[in-house]
């Protein structure tokens, strides 16, 4: 995880997870989790910014985009062999990140409508 400022920065160029949904916009993430811990994950939009200095672009979220902006889980389900499987319903199709607060881990997928 790599902040710059108030902003985290998340490398969407080396995303491989794309999550390809219909006109619902439901995306469900399955994720192997340790069941005694405790998990929590939040869903955020990213955003572009652009670096006035050197005019490059990178997408990331702030702190307060978790609190104002992040996106509650829909459902979520976790199976007998540590599988949890959570569905957002997300507005409209993009770059998303679930961020593990405990972990400090954060997950980029790109949404695409299909």
């Amino acid at each position: 995880m790599k902040e710059a400022g108030n902003i985290i920065i998340v490398d969407v160029d080396s995303t491989t997870t794309k999550a390809i949904t219909d006109s619902k916009l439901t995306v469900t993430i399955a994720m192997k989790v340790d069941s005694q811990s405790n998990t929590n994950f939040s869903l955020v939009r990213l955003t572009k910014y652009v670096d006035k200095k050197s005019k490059n672009s990178v997408y990331g979220f702030t702190y307060e985009d978790l609190v104002k902006n992040c996106i509650i889980a829909d459902k979520t389900e976790t199976n007998s062999k540590g599988t949890m499987q959570i569905s957002y319903v997300v507005p409209e199709e993009g770059y998303y990140a679930v961020y593990d607060s405990n972990d400090k881990t954060i997950i980029p997928i790109w949404v695409i409508i299909q």
